[in-house]
């Protein structure tokens, strides 16, 4: 069982020393605050005697706090005032005890005892460390310490055994021969007449710490809009810095806690440090360093509730964050505790810090909300790195490798090398936005078109959108730019992509609700949501329960549409498709919606598929086919049995199951009757076109006339400029025989030379970035000893010449 230890006598020393002007080294005015808080420590440094050494008995702590700019501390003291016994220091060779004098846990003295510390700005914090000649566990010793400096002054502070119920600024003589005392004027304007000495705790000018930091933090400079926000909470918390000490009296093991520094960024993450030792009964002291994050942007402040720590009487903060207000905690605060080289990491609903004085932790909380809402209100957004150019075309290939049935993945250029070598593993998806997704020594990295390897510490998970990319540290997702560097933190357990600025995330494994962030990390959307898509336009789908039916909120969480639809499509001018499940007909249809829900296709139909980008709906009723408009006003009535997707404004359409083919616009007006057996899509303003006469092959405009004339035996479709037919008959199931490739004009530019891919319509493959694919059939001795044949495939340039012989085992149109 673990508890807080109570006796009066197992409370080490803690003194305070505020330096608040120093005009000359013979005056200065100090606070001094001394009281027994803690007796023992865990730790060892030095024996009885002078002994600079560990003697296996843990040592009695003190902690000092000064600020002193530039002054040297050569010797320090410890003893009783009464001139008892009880003595430490740090001065060699006088046969008195030694004071070990640390500071972030690093010894300070030399060899011999002696001291020398030169104080840095702000507050320095030191940890003084004596082996007690049973003074301090008797308890009934009082105790002063006598600091001595370099140019020859000293400053002596009694310490009580009980903490002052009244803490005073008292003003310490000069040394002898130096100038008479003289009351100072405090640095900032108090409350108090400047001739009073004494003045009460509320009123006293206090020195600020380090920017940045808080007590035993490393020093820091905080920038940026919210830099005077940032140090003054820091200064207001800059007295914190407490022991915090446990004990289980079955196993006899102890742990002490120790706050080393707060530091809060620019970008809003807190980081809350501190040390925390293990201390088993038979064994040396373990340190476990401890970390604790969380963004102030994305922190709601739930909770600020403070308690009383009645041994040390620090007012304790705890912040809370939650899902809304009145939703379920979410865990937001991220702990990293290393032990035995082991990094161990969990979240927890809130961070708690320990302040001094309530008077000092009710401003710190103040100014705390106060830069929680700077940073969730600031309309700042990062400079995200440009995107890098696309760069050359790529196509994935497969190789094939000796005694594998299947070949190995890779991709290649146009000029055929390898941006990524054959045998890496590959995300399916290949490269989007120009970078694919690669494992190297089981790590996923991002590697552009170039095949230059994006570096950074995370590891690839999302696609690049919108200049940012969600990226894995740990366990947990963040953000990063096209250069590899943070602009998200990684404090999520799901991400999706950016989309219109926003993304949805979720925080917490424990509460599935998803969020809206901006780019800043911030929250823009509280979680309310089980799941979540991306915005496109001016809306989003969300889904809030876990019944499967979705429905449409805004930029500011309004919902627009109630959630009923199984599946809706990304918005596009205030209309999305959304399909929704009939219980009465037991059938699943599509239909529009607009952003105040309401269906737009209201006439009576069998099926619908709208074509939001191209303005035209084809519905389907009494298996009769006909045409709306976006607002569900009918176009064409249902009256043929057949009208394809529409491609160039065109579509071909027949009246009958078997019947001819002819050519029909979005408005319903019939360009060409039906009349042709077989017709392909318009590509290009051309379509190929098989005459019923001859039984070629020729290409015709969208008025019906041919614009190269029917010849060939096989026609595929135009792609840059240029398509693929087969003049001559072969032995493939269409006939066709060798292909080449025309231009617009029916010129022969590529001569029939390629193996006819046995295509329906087209003998071969369209260009795609200035390069084909050809294939070729060989034939091989397999394992039985018998002749077996296999496609095997390449690429060939606008100009005909082959680039990557015929040799892979798969290939797919380059992109």
């Amino acid at each position: 069982m673990r508890k807080k230890i109570t006796s009066f006598l197992s409370l080490p020393v803690i003194f305070l020393i505020s330096f608040l002007s120093i005009p000359s080294p013979a005056t200065a005015i100090i606070q001094g605050q001394a009281f027994l808080t803690q007796k023992k420590s865990f730790l060892d440094y030095v024996g009885r005697n002078e002994k600079n050494m560990r003697n296996g008995s843990p040592d009695a702590q003190f902690r000092f706090h000064i600020i002193a700019p530039g002054r040297t501390i050569t010797s320090l003291k410890i003893q009783n005032p009464e001139g008892g016994k009880s003595l430490w220091d740090t001065i060699p060779g006088n046969e008195v005890w030694m004071v070990a004098v640390l500071k972030k846990n690093k010894l300070l003295n030399k060899p011999d005892g002696q001291l020398e510390v030169t104080l840095a700005q702000g507050e320095e914090v030191f940890d003084l460390y004596v082996q007690d000649n049973n003074s301090i566990v008797v308890g009934k010793t009082n105790y002063k310490v006598t600091l001595s400096f370099k140019d020859g002054s000293q400053i002596e502070i009694p310490i009580a055994l009980k903490k002052p119920t009244k803490v005073e600024l008292v003003q310490v003589g000069a040394q002898k021969g130096a100038e008479p005392a003289k009351t100072l004027e405090p640095p900032v304007p108090t409350s108090q007449p400047s001739e009073e000495k004494t003045v009460k705790p509320e009123s006293a000018p206090k020195s600020p710490p380090p920017t940045g930091i808080s007590a035993g933090g490393a020093a820091g400079t905080a920038s940026g809009p919210f830099a005077d926000k940032i140090n003054a909470v820091l200064a207001a918390f800059h007295q914190n810095n407490e022991f915090e000490f446990e004990q289980n009296s079955i196993t006899g093991t102890s742990r002490l806690k120790m706050v080393v520094s707060l530091e809060i960024q620019d970008d809003g993450q807190l980081v809350y440090k501190e040390n925390s030792w293990f201390l088993p009964k038979t064994k040396t002291s373990v340190e476990f360093p401890i970390e604790h994050k969380f963004s102030l942007k994305n922190m709601a402040m739930h909770t600020a509730s403070f308690s009383l720590n009645k041994y040390t009487g620090n007012q304790q903060l705890s912040l809370y964050c939650n899902a809304g207000e009145k939703g379920p905690m979410m865990q937001c605060v991220t702990t990293e505790e290393r032990s035995f080289d082991k990094l161990k990491t969990r979240t927890t609903t809130y961070a708690t810090l320990k302040i001094r004085e309530k008077d000092n932790a009710e401003k710190f909380q103040t100014l705390l909300v106060d830069l929680i809402e700077a940073f969730q209100t600031s309309t700042d957004m990062p400079e995200i790195a440009a995107m890098p150019e696309e760069g050359t075309p790529v196509a994935e290939v497969s190789v094939e490798k000796e005694g594998k049935y299947r070949g190995e993945k890779a991709f290649i250029d146009t000029a055929g090398k390898f941006i990524i070598q054959p045998g890496t593993k590959v995300n399916n998806e290949g490269f989007k936005n120009g970078f694919a997704k690669i494992k190297v020594d089981k790590k996923w990295q991002y590697v552009h078109r170039s095949g230059k390897i994006l570096e950074t510490d995370f590891e690839a998970h999302g696609h690049f959108s919108e200049g940012l990319a969600v990226a894995k540290k740990g366990s947990k997702f963040g953000y990063i730019d096209s250069t590899g560097k943070e602009m998200i933190k990684p404090i999520f357990i799901k991400a999706g992509p950016f989309s219109d600025g926003l993304a949805a995330v979720r925080r917490d494994s424990h509460d599935d609700k998803y969020e809206y962030i901006d780019m800043r990390g911030k929250r823009v959307l509280k979680p309310a949501y089980y799941k979540a898509g991306t915005f496109s336009d001016c809306c989003a789908w969300v889904q809030l329960k876990s019944d499967g039916k979705r429905g449409v909120i805004d930029k500011k969480g309004n919902l627009l549409v109630e959630p009923k639809f199984s599946f809706v499509d990304k918005f596009k001018n205030g209309l999305a498709k959304v399909q929704y499940y009939d219980k009465e007909k037991k059938e699943t249809f599509s239909n529009i919606v607009d952003t105040s829900g309401n269906l737009l296709l209201k006439t009576p139909f069998d099926w619908a598929e709208p074509d939001i980008e191209k303005g035209v709906v084809r519905f389907g009723l009494d298996k009769k086919v006909g045409l709306m408009d976006l607002t569900g006003k009918v176009i064409v009535e249902p009256q043929y049995r057949h009208i394809d997707p529409f491609y160039e404004g065109v579509s071909k359409f027949r009246k009958e199951k078997d019947g001819k083919w002819g050519l029909i616009d979005k408005t319903g007006k019939v360009l060409v009757e039906p009349k042709y057996s077989t017709m392909s899509q318009f590509s290009e303003g051309l379509a190929a076109v098989k005459e019923e006469k001859s039984g070629k092959w020729g290409y015709m405009d969208k008025t019906g006339a041919f614009v190269i004339k029917p010849k060939y035996i096989q026609a595929g479709a135009f792609s840059e400029g240029l398509a693929d037919v087969a003049e001559n008959t072969g032995k493939n199931s269409y006939g066709g025989g060798d292909y080449g490739y025309i231009d617009k004009t029916g010129k022969m530019v590529i001569q029939a030379q390629f193996e006819n891919w046995g295509n329906r319509y087209n003998p071969g493959d369209s260009f795609k970035h200035g390069m084909a694919r050809i294939r070729k059939q060989v034939t091989f001795t397999g394992k039985e000893g018998k002749e077996k044949r296999k496609i095997v495939y390449g690429y060939i340039d606008k100009t005909g010449k082959v680039i990557v012989e015929p040799k892979l085992q798969g290939a797919d149109p380059f992109r």
